[in-house]
């Protein structure tokens, strides 16, 4: 079992390979937390994703979101910068 810590607090407590069909399932989980997140990597592909057979991101709330970025751009991680985010959406 991976137990590699991502700068969003998730940890990878599992993954399943499929290399005959090309793809990594990888499980993400927050600690304390009974739901996973699934990610999937397809490798290998020849073509670029299109629309339909792909998600182009995943979007996770945070309480502050210009503290977030402090502490990921303060850790080293490239994020991209926050511009043109007036409005919060809570759902």
């Amino acid at each position: 079992m991976h137990q590699s810590n991502l700068a969003i607090g998730y940890v990878e407590t599992r993954r399943a390979d499929f290399p005959e069909s090309k793809f990594t399932l990888v499980f993400l989980a927050l600690p304390g937390e009974s739901y996973e997140l699934e990610l999937t990597y397809n490798y290998d592909r020849e073509e670029p994703y299109d629309l339909g057979n792909a998600y182009g991101h995943i979007a996770l709330g945070v309480e502050d979101l210009e503290a977030k970025y402090k502490e990921l751009s303060d850790k080293g991680y490239e994020v991209t910068e926050l511009k043109g985010l007036n409005q919060v959406v809570i759902i």
